[in-house]
């Protein structure tokens, strides 16, 4: 006879703050990501995508949704692509950044078309969920995780010079399309 394991129970933070919420149905991943938020955010952690997506109807809602993509018992990343066009039909302000474990091309065009504002590569290491939390919660509820100039050797006599918001932001983008053989054209002003 077969044992069910049931999912742990949801952890809602009672913390005040900028509020995160994750979706994920791996605990380990959940812990990982707390242990990383939990000091400077109000983290609530959910295994089960229907009691996320109860939980954004209380009165805080949250300034970041982390959501898997292979949430559901399909595993293909339709019900992540309909939870997420759910959540931007209700709440549209809130910024979802979808983790994955694919990098592949298709998966990130869906997700961006149905409004993902970023998507986060498994295994990811502490320092990317803090720039995408940097990148996504407004500047006057979070202080910056690295405010300086930082210098981004590509080879020996050329390098990516990033300080202002919107080049992480352009970096981020480029991080998407950069597995991929595709044509990426930036337009601007050099300088």
């Amino acid at each position: 006879m077969a044992t069910l394991l049931s999912a742990p129970p949801a952890r809602i933070s009672t913390k005040r703050g900028s509020r995160i919420v994750v979706l994920d149905p791996d605990p380990a991943i959940l812990a990982y990501v707390d242990s990383i938020l939990a000091e400077r955010f109000a983290v609530d952690l959910f295994t089960d995508d229907e009691e996320m997506f109860d939980s954004l109807a209380g009165t805080s809602r949250p300034n970041l949704i982390l959501m898997d993509w292979q949430i559901g018992d399909d595993h293909t990343g339709q019900c992540a692509l309909k939870l997420l066009e759910k959540i931007l039909e209700f709440y549209p302000t809130i910024p979802v950044v979808m983790i994955s474990c694919s990098a592949d091309m298709k998966d990130v065009v869906l997700a961006t078309r149905a409004g993902a504002s970023d998507i986060l590569l498994k295994p990811f290491r502490k320092s990317d969920i803090e720039l995408v939390v940097q990148q996504h919660i407004s500047e006057e509820n979070l202080q910056p995780v690295d405010d300086e100039v930082q210098e981004i050797p590509l080879n020996e006599n050329t390098s990516f010079v990033r300080c202002s918001k919107r080049m992480r932001e352009i970096e981020s983008r480029c991080t998407l399309v950069a597995r991929t053989d595709i044509p990426v054209l930036i337009l601007g002003e050099s300088g």
